[in-house]
């Protein structure tokens, strides 16, 4: 099968910001104008994204990207060319005309940075006193505005038993989902004191299974998500084998097959917590384009081979987690080692790399065809491991109606 392009694209537009958070892979600082392309190269790769990939899912995200001069051009250019754009924005920049300007430019949704239910430790994280308050603030403009937002929670030793506070904060807020992020060590938190911003294995493994636990009584008012945790799928896994969760294409690693990330200065990685090193892959550097890195950068093609060592490589688990490959990198590993963060002993009769890949019918593949070509990633993925995981050799029409019927999508 072809190699369908990116259902996300995430865009770091920008590395200006006020907050100086200990856990920030850009390393971003108030003063980054510089470090970022012109509005005409933005625009630019606006173009590009829409040819390559008609439809997507477009975050833009920094820094802060309200910081930036031109991003109601850059979001107005986007949605025009008809991607799905949603921005991420630490919420404190947010005021009535900015939300409405929003709105009016065409942005779907919004993800809302909050790391804790009250003012004091969301603050000292963050670096600014008072951006808890505004923050709060902003989801209710969001909100008043009808404008659909979503919380994203950096958990730590500090504020890991938030998640009860967190959830209901997020139900009264009229909040879509709460995206629950565990740290990569990179840009920033690759110097800071990991104390501030990781967790212990215990920790993880334990706030893993609490969201596992919560996520499916919520789903019909809250959907409750990990993020950067692949992980998780284990233990959505162990609650429930026929969990709709476990059949989406977007809970465990999707960097390289369904995700991809845009820096400021216009360098491809397969996503935000993977640094650009030095001769990266740039977008219209030598007449490269989008399309040509994403199938044949060697990153991209190592991740979409998964070619995983160590005991993600033997892990039963490896096809609905696969493990993060970020935190690998970030330890000194290769990109398919196995992923420092997991505590399960994987053992070597467990995972057979004989294992054949599901066969799609004619039939199935005839249905997949009719699906948008910037979801068709997505919606392989999530079957391929689905069905590879429950031991079913064919993928076939009905099996496909199955878990559209179980997952809720029309």
């Amino acid at each position: 099968m072809s190699i369908s392009p990116p259902y996300i694209i995430s865009w770091n537009i920008t590395r200006r910001c006020g907050l100086k958070c200990p856990h920030c892979y850009m390393d971003s600082f108030a003063m980054a104008g510089g470090a970022e392309t012109s509005s005409t190269q933005a625009l630019a790769i606006v173009d590009e994204i829409a040819e390559f990939s008609p439809g997507t899912i477009l975050i833009l995200t920094g820094g802060e990207p309200l910081l930036r001069p031109d991003i109601f051009t850059i979001i107005r250019a986007a949605t025009e060319k008809g991607l799905t754009v949603f921005l991420g924005t630490s919420g404190a920049e947010l005021d009535e005309v900015t939300v409405q300007r929003l709105k009016k430019t065409g942005t779907l949704g919004v993800g809302v940075s909050l790391d804790s239910a009250t003012p004091l430790y969301h603050d000292r994280f963050r670096g600014l006193k008072g951006d808890w308050a505004k923050t709060i603030k902003g989801m209710e403009l969001l909100k008043k505005a009808g404008l659909e937002f979503q919380i994203h929670f950096t958990v730590t030793e500090e504020n890991k038993n938030e998640l009860g506070p967190m959830i209901e904060l997020s139900l009264d807020s009229g909040a879509k989902a709460l995206n629950i992020f565990f740290t990569v060590c990179t840009g920033r938190a690759a110097r800071e004191d990991k104390e501030d911003t990781t967790l212990s294995h215990g920790s993880y493994e334990a706030i893993l299974g609490e969201i596992a636990e919560r996520a499916g009584p919520l789903e019909e008012r809250l959907k409750l998500r990990a993020r950067c945790a692949p992980q998780f799928m284990r233990h959505l896994e162990a609650i429930d084998a026929e969990s709709p969760l476990l059949m989406g294409g977007t809970c465990g690693c999707i960097a390289g097959s369904s995700y991809m990330r845009i820096t400021p200065l216009g360098e491809i990685t397969p996503c935000p917590y993977i640094p650009a090193k030095e001769g990266a892959s740039h977008i219209g550097r030598g007449g490269v384009t989008l399309q040509e890195i994403w199938q044949k950068d060697t990153a991209f093609k190592t991740l979409r081979e998964e070619v995983l060592t160590g005991r993600c490589g033997l892990c039963s688990y490896r096809d609905i987690c696969g493990g993060c490959r970020a935190k690998a990198l970030a330890e000194g590993q290769d990109i398919g080692a196995e992923d420092p963060s997991c505590e399960y002993e994987a053992v070597e009769t467990e995972f057979s790399e004989s294992t054949e890949a599901p066969q799609w019918t004619a039939e199935a593949e005839a249905r997949l065809d009719k699906v948008p070509r910037f979801l068709r990633g997505m919606v392989t993925k999530g079957i391929e491991r689905y069905a590879k995981h429950m031991g079913i050799a064919e993928i076939t029409p009905e099996l496909m109606a199955k878990l559209k019927h179980k997952t809720g999508r029309r």
